[in-house]
């Protein structure tokens, strides 16, 4: 259609044109209009105040929507209380407006989960960025990221939800997706006879990994017991009903409890496992584990995935074109960094293990399905746990730099950065030759370690002589090995240099981080990072004032892995005791590297344990920070 043709038609319909600009304006005029808040208190600017709004008609519904799509909302300075409904109960928030605009949200009160609720508030920053209700719920908090929507919601519009908690929704929802999948577990034949004995079996529960016990006598279940789980205690207390129920009738063939679904689905599954090694008849021992969601059972009843978080997969071959070797990699998780080491052989991906997480136990263990996926595609390349996506992105990163780090050795880069323990130990031997040819030879010698040296090392290595490898999982102990291998031949060597030293060392210490032990249950403290303070007070004959000195406690299976963020107040020159009571002299181990080479945290001899010369009253600080935070670690 030529120009003058469209002129022309632009032209013909210009009235009608005109006519509904002019009456989209009148009506975004009238749809902009609604009742006017409460005035907050001039006394108190941002005195909390209930919003007051007539609902009766759907104007104000319209003025919603148009506020919220431009961000202006036709509100008085000040500060809106509203209430909404989360997964476990009521959400109260405080919306500040300031010229038109939300300025801050603060939450006066909730009760759901403090995990969940935590994550959830991300749609906080959401709400203010887009200035609009209308923004994403935060994956795997959905509950209550629609309880703070709503009650920001209420705050401003008076709208109110329909006051069913998620939790109540969640149970019916639940019933039903959990039904669905409990189908395919129900669906299955029970063994008419087992083997008589005890045997163990896992399932996955809410919250990670449940495991059982079954006796079997007389050919017949003769009782059950959980030995380990994850799970809230009310929740297994109702789902543990079902125990007796599965030995009264013989069969595995039971509705879960209503309120513990997800309890209830883990000791079925976990009881499965079991009941699998147990029949008589070896086809139905496979019916019985054909569907059932514990399915990666093996042996004796272990699992090649269990609670400390190692996968590994025996018979699974692969083609990557790496050379044999242990790699590390770390990529970013929800709360913080995910490190794993994984074991390369014969092209294969032998195992993995996660050797640093910092995200809430739940949304891990969830995620740790990928690693799964991982090991049987053996690739990187699979896709992320719906519900536990960024632990699930931090876990599948951390591979894959792994994998990076294990390009670089098989190509003959030398992979100094520490992530690579493949055929590289000498490596070291040649970063001082400047291209003479009589040079490195004296670059050699001025680098070879002494017994100096090595006393720091020889130490880490003798603090682990006493423990006993059946405690710990098999991947965490197998690294424990190599690593005090790989030190002890430091050691032993005369040609060994100062950068192997060091390099052993650093890496023996990850392992020992790493070391998991197979039943947490029984640990004396809780995993987490403890931020504490304590008082550093000079001796008589020092000369410095006293100051507070505060440092992270990273606290794993019952040892203290790291002390970082070692600071402390008042003059600048406290730095440098702090550093030495810390990291060390040449000639005496700092307090970090004594703390963490301990075997356990509930084990150590504080008054045995030496200051730093010269850094004697700090070094008392760190110790005095560490008794702090097991403290606040230990459970009660």
């Amino acid at each position: 259609m030529k120009f003058k043709e469209v002129l022309e038609k632009i032209k013909v319909y210009a009235p009608l044109g005109v006519s509904l600009v002019i009456a989209a304006c009148v009506v975004i005029s009238l749809s902009g209009y609604q009742t006017k808040a409460s005035e907050p208190s001039k006394d108190k600017k941002h005195q909390v105040s209930e919003r007051v709004t007539d609902t009766e008609t759907e104007t104000e519904n319209a003025a919603e929507d148009t506020q919220t799509a431009t961000g202006s909302f036709e509100l008085a300075d000040g500060v809106y209380k509203g209430s909404a409904t989360g997964f476990s109960g009521p959400v109260t928030v405080a919306v500040t407006i300031m010229d038109k605009k939300i300025t801050s949200i603060d939450i006066l009160s909730s009760t759901d989960d403090e995990a969940f609720f935590n994550r959830a508030k991300g749609v906080i920053d959401r709400i203010i960025a887009s200035q609009s209700f209308d923004v994403d719920v935060v994956s795997g908090a959905t509950y209550s990221s629609n309880g703070i929507i709503g009650a920001v919601k209420n705050a401003l519009t008076g709208e109110k939800d329909n006051g069913v908690t998620g939790k109540t929704k969640q149970e019916s929802t639940s019933e039903s997706e959990a039904d669905s999948s409990l189908a395919e577990i129900a669906a299955v034949q029970d063994a008419s006879a087992y083997k008589d004995g005890t045997y163990y079996g896992t399932g996955k529960g809410f919250a990670g990994t449940m495991k059982v016990k079954v006796d079997i006598s007389g050919g017949k279940i003769a009782s059950i017991s959980i030995v380990s789980t994850k799970d809230g205690d009310s929740y297994v207390k109702s789902a543990s009903s079902l125990l007796d129920t599965i030995v009264e009738k013989q069969s595995t063939n039971v509705d879960t409890v209503s309120g513990a679904t997800f309890s209830s689905r883990g000791i079925i599954a976990a009881v499965r496992s079991a009941l699998s090694q147990a029949a008589v008849s070896e086809n139905t021992a496979d019916n019985n584990t054909d569907k059932q969601e514990a399915a990666e059972s093996s042996g004796n009843g272990q699992t090649d995935e269990n609670s400390s978080g190692s996968v590994s997969e025996q018979g699974t071959e692969g083609t990557l074109p790496y050379v044999d070797g242990i790699y590390y990699g770390t990529a970013e998780g929800y709360k913080g960094d995910i490190k794993v080491a994984v074991v390369i052989q014969d092209k294969t991906l032998k195992a993995i293990l996660v050797t640093e997480k910092q995200d809430d136990e739940p949304f891990i263990t969830n995620a740790m399905d990928v690693l799964k996926n991982m090991m049987k595609k053996q690739s990187a390349d699979v896709d992320t746990v719906s519900g536990a996506t960024y632990s699930s992105k931090g876990l599948i990163g951390a591979v894959k730099a792994a994998f990076e780090a294990a390009q670089k050795t098989t190509a003959g880069e030398n992979t100094g950065d520490g992530n690579s323990d493949a055929n590289n130990k000498n490596n070291s031997n040649s970063d001082n030759n400047n291209g003479n040819d009589n040079s490195s030879n004296n670059a050699d010698d001025s680098n070879i370690a002494g017994e100096e040296d090595k006393a720091v090392l020889s130490k880490l290595v003798q603090s682990q002589a006493s423990l006993d490898g059946a405690q710990y999982t098999q991947l965490s102990w197998y690294l424990l090995q190599i690593r005090l291998g790989d030190a002890q031949e430091v050691l032993e060597s005369a040609e060994s240099t100062k950068k192997d030293v060091s390099c052993a060392q650093e890496k023996l210490q990850a392992a020992i981080n790493a070391l998991q032990k197979n039943d947490t249950s029984t640990n004396v403290y809780k995993d987490g990072v403890y931020e504490v303070s304590t008082l550093c007070i000079p001796d008589d004959d020092m000369d410095f004032s006293a100051y507070n000195l505060s440092m992270k406690v990273t606290i794993a299976n019952d040892r203290i892995v790291s002390i970082t963020d070692v600071k402390g107040e008042g003059d600048s020159q406290n730095a440098s005791y702090i550093k030495k009571a810390a990291d060390g002299t040449k000639n005496q181990s700092g307090l970090v590297s004594v703390l963490t080479s301990q075997a356990n945290a509930y084990s150590i001899d504080f008054s045995s344990i030496d200051t730093v010369s010269r850094a004697t009253c700090t070094s008392k600080a760190i110790i005095d920070g560490c008794k702090s935070a097991l403290e606040a670690a230990k459970k009660k």
